[in-house]
């Protein structure tokens, strides 16, 4: 039996409805939000990204959210992983330039739209993120 130790900073939460990743400079589709946290997200992407590299990625925000700005920030891919239909793959990517505007959105969109029930604010420390 595999024993591992979660060493992320964030809790993911799961998306629970579809939303759209795009990369922000081209406005190429990358894919669909898998689970985020204000630290990284996880995506499944029907395209041959690579780890190691960077973006500006753009959430498209639901409906929902009406006609509020983007949540945008820099990222870079830190693994990919082939999934079970050939034409897709999983990919983990750490959230490496955002503000603190930009979390307390990350937040907000886990609290009203992506988690039943709510975030908890105690798994937010918003002081300490940079």
């Amino acid at each position: 039996m595999k024993i591992t130790h979660e060493k992320r900073k964030y809790p993911r939460h799961a998306a629970t409805k579809t939303v759209k990743v795009f990369d922000l400079n081209t406005e190429e589709y990358l894919g669909n939000l898998v689970n985020i946290s204000p630290g990284g997200i996880m995506l499944v992407t029907h395209l041959n990204i690579q780890a190691n590299s960077v973006y500006q990625l753009r959430i498209a925000l639901p409906e929902a959210h009406g006609n509020q700005e983007p949540i945008a920030f820099g990222a870079e891919v830190l693994w990919t992983e082939d999934s079970m239909d050939p034409n897709k793959k999983w990919a983990g990517i750490q959230i490496i330039d955002i503000s603190k505007s930009t979390v307390i959105r990350i937040i907000d969109l886990i609290d009203d739209y992506l988690l039943p029930g709510g975030a908890n604010p105690s798994e937010f420390p918003i002081a300490a993120i940079t």
